[in-house]
């Protein structure tokens, strides 16, 4: 049903408990809802008129300036939210980047390089973890659209905290009357993988709260196949000649343990971008289908690598991602670019997408780079003439000795774009237009130093190019046209 219409009137009563906390206070604005305006833009390769009017958006920053500067636009117009937050788990989450052509996957140290992806520590320890989620769910309810729904996922460190939170934001839902706002379902997420603890079960699952912002919500039924022992044995044993088993097979339960959406495990999985905490897109495919329409706005706030995006692009919705990582920043701008090309390259539709970064502090390294024009086939390339990565202050002597001896190792990711200056953004600043991408996959680890050749450029044009190296830091060089 789609949206669905549940049978009993929304009946709320006064809240029986409330879960509280020192310093508890909703969310009160810092200040004027910040203008967001876009730095990077990427319409697709080759350059197409697939977006429809909406241009999806990804922002590096905090999610709470974010979302205040979404509401004056988006209140009351976003259908589903997913959030994936930090589980309070007191403790930093890294992630290992490959270095140069190598996959990362050899024994040697020198392949690799550990970087920082998010801390999930919190200063005054459940206090400040309940409150910074308290006033994100109060403005994620303010940007959901009546028939919106918001899937939270945790695990059994705050499961039981933050399912109180989501019933005093939402509503009690479906224990408080049949149809009545707030919760629907919780879902247990089952995986496998891991040791074996001597002095408890092991901790295999994820809780996934699903709650609406009003009576009325979006819901396709799923099924999963039958299992060999019950497409063998029929219903008639148990309920009778009168039943016979459904075409589209049984429908699905509030437990997902199939291997369909499995936890990703293997560490040469190419879905696998190393970043921790990484969700499998069969499992945000799966949600979406089941809560979303095709076209639907899909938001995620704590967007880490990008999945959230990744599957609203191949479904068909439209979507908003956010996160305060730069490595999240950069891993899930990558994904989407290529998430583009691959659905370029097979003739299937997808939409352009702006990146915004909103915080000074996250904006751009300190490293070099430097390129210039050279003549290539009748044209002219853009070919990079030195690199210089921006190492974190804790880089070992090693580690700089090899980013000295070998600087584009540490290179990730490169663009172009041949007329800088052409389009600019709400604040007057140009907007760099990734029109050229050469970088690194999992399935193709090399990477180019200089683009194919294209027409020759008028002279006196503005050309960008851009650089990321494998910890997040941002480079630009500018390449003018000579006469």
């Amino acid at each position: 049903m789609s949206p669905s219409s549940p049978s009993q009137p929304d009946v709320r009563r006064p809240r029986a408990y409330e879960l509280c906390w020192p310093g508890k206070a909703r969310p009160v604005s810092i200040g004027p809802p910040p203008v967001l305006a876009p730095t990077d833009a990427f319409d697709g390769l080759p350059d197409s008129a697939a977006c429809d009017g909406f241009r999806n958006r990804l922002f590096l920053g905090d999610n709470r300036r974010v979302m205040e500067g979404l509401l004056p636009e988006l209140r009351g117009r976003i259908n589903f939210v997913y959030l994936d937050p930090p589980f309070d788990a007191g403790q930093d989450f890294r992630m290992r980047v490959p270095l140069g052509d190598s996959d990362g996957m050899g024994a040697d140290a020198a392949e690799w390089v550990e970087t920082l992806a998010y801390r999930d520590v919190w200063g005054e320890g459940a206090e400040s973890y309940l409150q910074m989620l308290y006033e994100r769910l109060w403005l994620v309810r303010e940007l959901l659209a009546e028939t919106g729904s918001l899937f939270v996922h945790v695990d059994w460190r705050v499961a039981h905290l933050v399912q109180a939170l989501l019933d005093e934001v939402f509503g009690a839902g479906e224990r408080q009357a049949a149809g009545a706002p707030g919760f629907r379902n919780e879902i247990v997420w089952g995986y496998g993988g891991g040791g074996a603890p001597r002095s408890s079960y092991r901790r295999k699952h994820d809780n996934l709260f699903w709650y609406t912002r009003s009576d009325r919500w979006t819901f396709h039924p799923q099924f999963r196949p039958y299992t060999e022992k019950t497409r063998n044995r029929g219903l008639t044993a148990v309920k009778g000649d009168r039943y016979a088993l459904r075409e589209e097979g049984a429908a699905l339960e509030t437990w997902w343990t199939g291997p369909e959406v499995q936890k990703i495990l293997s560490p040469t999985a190419y879905e696998n971008l190393k970043y921790p905490t990484q969700k499998p897109e069969a499992l945000l495919e799966r949600i979406l289908r089941g809560h979303t329409n095709p076209g639907d706005l899909v938001a995620d706030f704590f967007c880490g690598s990008g999945v959230t995006g990744a599957a609203a692009e191949r479904l068909g919705r439209r979507w908003i991602m956010a996160d305060s990582s730069s490595a999240a920043y950069y891993t899930a701008r990558k994904r989407l670019a290529e998430r583009q090309r691959e659905l370029a390259e097979s003739g299937q539709p997808f939409r352009a997408f702006d990146a915004f970064r909103t915080s000074a502090l996250l904006a751009v390294g300190e490293g070099e780079l430097q390129a210039e024009m050279a003549p290539a086939g009748g044209g002219a390339c853009i070919r990079l003439t030195s690199f210089e990565p921006a190492l974190p202050l804790s880089a070992d002597a090693a580690l700089r000795e090899r980013a000295a001896r070998a600087p584009y190792d540490f290179l990730d990711y490169w663009a172009v774009d041949y007329d800088y200056s052409r389009v600019s953004n709400a604040g007057g600043q140009p907007v760099f237009r990734h029109q050229a991408q050469i970088y690194r996959t999992r399935k193709d680890r090399r990477l180019p130093l200089q683009t194919r050749a294209s027409e020759q450029p008028p002279p006196g044009a503005q050309i960008a190019v851009q650089g990321v190296d494998v910890f997040g830091g941002e480079t630009r060089a500018l390449v003018v046209c000579q006469g």
